[in-house]
Formats: C-alpha cells, sequence, structure tokens
C-alpha cells in the first residue's frame, strides 16, 4: 500500500482509431442505474450487482444485491434470514487462519472443492492466494465452473493452457477482473485449466429432475478429468450450493454429492458464500452479525476444542468448512482485501495524461496479451469530481485504454 506512485508513464495520442473490442462489454454506472430503472423483476437485479463488480464498483453491487436478498426476505414474511444464530454453539468455536488452516486440510485430501457468490470477488481473490501454497503441496490441476468448456456446450477456449491468460470466449463470469486474474494465476503457476459446467436437460419435465441433470453431468464431466489424471490433486471451484456434500431426503444431490458418491473421494468443501458481509445488517447472515460483534481481522474459519468445524447448519453439516471474511475497509475506493494477493501494488492513475473528460472507465490491459480480446487485470470508473482511485495491479507493463461515456478512447502505456 505504500508503494504508490507513477514509475513509468508513455502517453499515446488520443485517437478514433483506439481499438479494444471487449471494452464493449461493459457498461458504465449510468447505463446500468438506467436498466434498474426500467426493471421491475427484481430477479435480474443479480446481473446487475454482477456487471458493477465487472468494473470494481463493488459498494453498489452490495446495495443491489441487498435489494433483491430484501425482496425475498418480504416475500417470506421475515425480516431476517430463515437462519438463526445459535449463539451458545458458535462461541464453542475460536477463530483460525483460513488460508493456513485450508492447506493443512489440503494435504490430507485428493480434492478440494471451493465455491464462490458470482458477484463477490473476495472468494476470487482468496482462491487466487490459495493457488502457490496448493501446488506447493502437489495441486496441479484447476477446474472452474466459470471456465467455459467442450463438453456438452460444444464450444470453449480450448487454447486457454496454451495462450496462458484468459479472453471473454474463456467464460462469461471471467469478465470481472479478480476472475480472469486468478484464471491467469492458475496458468502462471502450472495449473492444467478446465471448465466442468453442464447444461440442465430441458426435455425434462420435472423441475429438479432438470436441476438433477446439471449436477450429476457436472460430476461426470469433473469424473473424465479425474480418470484422466489418476495421481493428480485437483481444485474445483463452482458457485453457490454445487460444493454440498450431503443428499437430501428425497435423493437429491449437488455436484458435490454426486462427485462423492460416483468416485468414493471425499473432498474438503469449503463454502466462501455463507457468511459474506452485506450493505446492511437486515440482510446479513445472523452468525455473520454475531462474529462481527468481535471480529478476527483476518479471512477466517473457526474451530472448537474437538477439532471440529463451525457450520451455519450443524445439524446437516453439507460442507467442511465456512470462511468468514472481515467486513472490508476502502482506502481511495478501492477494497483491502485487493492486497490478499501480495502481489499486488497500488498504482496512481496518471489523470494529467487523460484527456478524456469523466466519467471514462480504465482498462488495465497486460502489455503482451491480445488486448482486444484479454480478460483486463483491473478496471475502474472515475466519475466527474471522483476522489482519487488506485488501480491495484501486479509487477509489469500495462497498456491502459480509457473509454468516456462520450465515446472518445485513449491508450497509455504504464509499468508498475
Amino acid at each position: 500500500m505504500n508503494k504508490i506512485g507513477i514509475i513509468t508513464l508513455i502517453s499515446f495520442a488520443l485517437t478514433s482509431i483506439c481499438k479494444a473490442q471487449n471494452v464493449e462489454v461493459y457498461s458504465f454506472s449510468s447505463q446500468i442505474e438506467t436498466k434498474i430503472s426500467n426493471d421491475t423483476v427484481f430477479w435480474n437485479y443479480q446481473t446487475y450487482a454482477i456487471e458493477f463488480v465487472n468494473i470494481g464498483e463493488y459498494r453498489r453491487n452490495l446495495e443491489i444485491e441487498d435489494v433483491l436478498k430484501k425482496s425475498k426476505l418480504d416475500k417470506i414474511g421475515n425480516s431476517k434470514l430463515p437462519d438463526t444464530a445459535n449463539v451458545k454453539y458458535l462461541k464453542s468455536f475460536k477463530a483460525v487462519n483460513a488460508k493456513k488452516k485450508i492447506i493443512e486440510e489440503a494435504k490430507k485430501h485428493r480434492i478440494i472443492i471451493i465455491n464462490e457468490e458470482h458477484n463477490s470477488p473476495i472468494n476470487r481473490v482468496f482462491i487466487n492466494s490459495l493457488l502457490p501454497d496448493l501446488k506447493k503441496i502437489g495441486y496441479s490441476i484447476y477446474l472452474s465452473e466459470g471456465v467455459s468448456n467442450s463438453f456438452t456446450l460444444n464450444k470453449g477456449d480450448s487454447l486457454l493452457n496454451e495462450r496462458k491468460y484468459p479472453i471473454l470466449n474463456s467464460g462469461f463470469l471471467l469478465k470481472e477482473p479478480q476472475f480472469g486474474n486468478l484464471v491467469r494465476n492458475a496458468l502462471k503457476n502450472g495449473y492444467d485449466v478446465y471448465g466442468y459446467d453442464h447444461p440442465e436437460d430441458k426435455t425434462k419435465t420435472d423441475f429438479m429432475e432438470r436441476l438433477q441433470s446439471r449436477e450429476t453431468g457436472q460430476a461426470e464431466n469433473i469424473i473424465k478429468i479425474l480418470d484422466e489424471n489418476p495421481s493428480a490433486k485437483f481444485l474445483i471451484h463452482c458457485g453457490r450450493g454445487h460444493l454440498t456434500e450431503t443428499l437430501t431426503d428425497s435423493g437429491f444431490g449437488f455436484m458435490g454429492a454426486m462427485l462423492k458418491e460416483k468416485t468414493g473421494i471425499d473432498p474438503f468443501t469449503i463454502n466462501q458464500a455463507r457468511l459474506l458481509e452485506t450493505s446492511t445488517e437486515s440482510t446479513a447472515n445472523p452468525y455473520r452479525t454475531e462474529i462481527d460483534r468481535n471480529p478476527p481481522k483476518k479471512p477466517s474459519v473457526f474451530i472448537n476444542e474437538q477439532n471440529e468445524y463451525f457450520d451455519t447448519y450443524p445439524d446437516e453439516k453439507p460442507w467442511d468448512v465456512v470462511v468468514y471474511f472481515p467486513t472490508t475497509n476502502y482506502k481511495n475506493g478501492r477494497p483491502d482485501w485487493l492486497f490478499l494477493n501480495k502481489k499486488n501494488k497500488a498504482f496512481n492513475i496518471p489523470k494529467d495524461k487523460i484527456n478524456i473528460e469523466a466519467p471514462y472507465l480504465i482498462f488495465a490491459y497486460h502489455k503482451d496479451e491480445d488486448i482486444e480480446n484479454a480478460i483486463p487485470a483491473d478496471i475502474l470508473e472515475i466519475g466527474k469530481d471522483e476522489e482519487q482511485k488506485y488501480l491495484i495491479l501486479e509487477k509489469g507493463k500495462y497498456i491502459l485504454f480509457i473509454k468516456g461515456e462520450n465515446g472518445k478512447t485513449q491508450k497509455i502505456e504504464i509499468k508498475v
């Protein structure tokens, strides 16, 4: 954080022929707000939350997500989430460093399954921080629901492992810079990277059967890669509830349960989504509210004297461990958890070199990547009279592509 400054700047001329085709898939805040104001379908709000995340507007993302959560709570007639916090149960656990404990547990397993909430880049940054240590203990294959594949979708980024960086065709969710950085660093750390998602069978008329077809398909896609790599260790990155290991009373099983049932392998399952922060306490998980009364300062898991892990569903144990992330602190508009990646540095935006009137979007591309197709390493929106913001980047050379709301563009080369 103390290494802020411009080391090298080479400004390119303002020109209408600057090209970075993929910037067209990113929206300005004003454009997202317009879509929200014209939309009465609350389920679409998560899409808008993701759009805000994609341009670095994390706080606005939380606010939009809470609108959706509040609408759900109103429909069930409850001012809180359905869970209630068992305070006595919670107090029997103490916080321990999540990263250290996960690496310790990973040594005992062949498969780790870790989930994310799709509009929570902190989950992706945390997984990114685990990559080097997991590689040291034998993990070599990273599978992600977010990476496009060719199992059943008849599409995919077949050159990802050769190219060593993600592009727009690598997966819809990878448009978010921290997801792109996760995949990029997995490749740099020597992991083989594959997608495994599977579409629902739309021919099935029963809703639960359609859901099961996707979960079973995901598990079977993973098993194909397991069978091709019989001695490899796997890090599997999924969304939301797909990691769940337990079957329901009716026999329904998420991907984690189906993988466990079909292979006999007990994965170590890590839930990052249960205790995430919200913009208001009224939509927070009650356990989160209790933990926040005396919060740990670092990402943590909770363990008791019997070496059992805390879970928000203590009677069901659908996964092995739940991760808690401290409430976000901001410096110059950027979340502190971006520095969970120890290689990240804060970089001053060279406003004196920018010849475009705010608001504008800044896309930071690795100089050695195809910027017409690559996923940016960072994206920021700068509004009129806005506070100074930093780009958060690893050491290297970058091309900053600046796009004004008026359509004008500019390129600036920097060295961090």
